[in-house]
């Protein structure tokens, strides 16, 4: 009888380790964000109001230690038309371009990646490519430009293997040019965006 009350109590200790253990929340050692299940809004710098186009976005991280990871990332900015004047008898419209941005980023997080809040670093360079353009911005359509980022964000674990992320970004743009006369090409952007993370 002690025997087996010896035995149920080690199964009992055993089973209590591995559930502790499954519950576990933080950042494993690979991240993925889904373009399905994310999404935000790409700044353009111009006089108000500021256009704004509609992102999506697919991320990819390996976390090669607690404090570092590198991460691939994949955006993709729609076009978007919006009224820029109204005072006019007939409104004024503006349409941001289709863009695309891929970049290469390190990220730091300075607490570690073994919690439930992980606020991180991060910084990168890759290139944006323009589809299609307004004249506002300067941007020649079917063009490429060398593109750095640079930006912070805070990923919240809410269970094991799910979080959700929030990520702000700083997009220089590099040898940007244009073919219009009196344009000025933007120089930037900022990129806002959330999304779910699965993390293994």
């Amino acid at each position: 009888m002690t025997r087996r009350m010896l035995l149920c109590c080690l199964a009992m200790s055993l089973t209590a380790r591995v559930a502790s253990a499954q519950e576990h929340l933080g950042a494993g050692r690979i991240e993925i964000d889904s373009a399905l299940l994310g999404g935000g809004v790409l700044i353009l710098p111009t006089a108000q109001p500021q256009p704004k186009g509609y992102v999506l976005d697919v991320a990819a991280a390996l976390n090669v230690g607690t404090h570092v990871g590198v991460e691939g990332d994949f955006t993709w900015s729609m076009k978007h038309r919006q009224a820029a004047s109204l005072s006019a008898s007939t409104p004024t419209f503006i349409e941001t371009p289709t863009m695309l941005f891929y970049s290469g980023n390190i990220v730091f997080n300075p607490f570690g990646k073994d919690h439930r809040l992980v606020p991180y670093l991060e910084v990168g360079t890759g290139a944006m490519s323009v589809s299609s353009t307004p004249t506002p911005f300067g941007l020649d359509a079917d063009s490429t430009h060398f593109a750095t980022n640079l930006g912070a964000g805070l990923r919240w674990f809410i269970i094991p293997h799910w979080g959700a992320r929030a990520d702000y970004r700083y997009i220089a743009i590099a040898g940007a040019s244009t073919t219009a006369a009196g344009v000025t090409p933007i120089g930037h952007v900022q990129r806002l965006y959330g999304a779910l993370v699965l993390t293994f």
